[in-house]
């Protein structure tokens, strides 16, 4: 009697179907991180704003004025006219003045009160993509 041998190993069209398939899955993948980039990066726009208020309240409650400019924010020797120890600088020089696409961020002050302005992918301002601080900030306290 004949004994017939079982092959081992997989066919070409096994292998095959498995390849298609970890292709099909790796674009899966692929298209939902690249499309979370600009998510994070209007994430950080956020965040940053919300590190420059707290640092705008900070230099005001020092200071007694609103800084006109972000580099105010950066600067140790702000002259508030006094002889007083200041805490400046009040914005680490690690959080960026720029936003993720390139640009300065926008820093006004209107009254009493902060508004920022990141002009977004476009690096134009005045467009739908633009990502301005939700409100002006509320006067500090």
């Amino acid at each position: 009697m004949m004994r017939r041998r079982c092959a081992a190993g997989f066919t070409l069209v096994e292998l095959m179907v498995v390849i298609v398939i970890i292709g099909v899955l790796g674009s899966l993948v692929a298209l939902n991180v690249t499309g979370r980039a600009g998510d994070a990066k209007r994430m950080k726009v956020r965040a940053d704003f919300g590190t420059i208020k707290t640092a705008a309240k900070l230099f005001l409650a020092e200071i007694g004025r609103l800084p006109e400019t972000i580099g105010e924010l950066l600067d140790p020797n702000v002259d508030d006219g006094r002889e007083r120890t200041r805490t400046g600088p009040y914005l680490d020089p690690d959080i960026p003045t720029r936003d993720p696409w390139g640009s300065d961020y926008v820093y006004e002050v209107r009254g009493d009160r902060i508004f920022l302005l990141s002009c977004g992918p476009d690096r134009v301002a005045g467009t739908a993509d633009d990502i301005a601080s939700d409100r002006e900030s509320e006067p500090p306290n």
